[in-house]
């Protein structure tokens, strides 16, 4: 059952077999429906996941009440409001199964407990920190310097699967266009 989220932690950081069994004890199996939260706004974010198979989105809801999708993440990957996480201070984001899915969490106390018992973990948490820094400047960067056009030309060349298995309002979101303009580009 863990098979996934162990290969996930091996090919991301140098651990032992030892440190290994001892991290992926703290991670529970979890099923989600789609459209199922995971987390909503003024909640304090206590899991970090792994999705073993499907697809979950962070977005916001502005004061106009459109969601803004901040981060959709498919299987083999992680998943967690992060800010929250970090400072077990209420989060501004929902976290939102979009399929179905099968995830496999661990409570945020076991998490930062890893920290002081497995060192090599120390090493998974300061990748994770990085990769959320850098998707978060590139995607701050491409709203700054790209047209609505060339966001989509971007996430159709680094990322066709969103465009396959997303409707085109999750796009949209995520691209931070109107679903109207979504298909004008798509048209195009």
């Amino acid at each position: 059952m863990k098979t996934n989220l162990k290969n996930f932690i091996s090919s991301s950081i140098s651990i032992s077999e030892e440190d290994l069994e001892k991290v992926l004890r703290f991670f529970t199996y979890r099923k989600v429906k789609k459209g199922e939260l995971l987390l909503k706004e003024g909640e304090v974010e206590r899991h970090f996941h792994f999705i073993d198979s499907g697809c979950v989105r962070t977005y916001y809801v502005n004061q106009g009440g459109h969601l803004k999708t901040r981060h959709i993440t498919f299987e083999n990957s992680i998943v967690t409001s992060l800010s929250s996480f970090i400072s077990a201070k209420p989060s501004y984001e929902y976290v939102e199964a979009i399929e179905n899915s099968e995830l496999l969490s661990i409570e945020r106390a076991h998490f930062f407990s890893l920290l002081d018992e497995v060192s090599a973990w120390k090493d998974f948490y300061i990748l994770i920190l990085e990769k959320g820094y850098r998707f978060q400047n590139e995607k701050i960067e491409s709203y700054v310097t790209l047209s609505a056009q060339e966001r989509y030309n971007k996430l159709l060349q680094d990322n066709p699967h969103f465009i396959r298995r997303l409707s085109n309002i999750i796009v949209a979101s995520y691209l931070d266009i109107s679903p109207e303009t979504l298909s004008r580009i798509k048209r195009l």
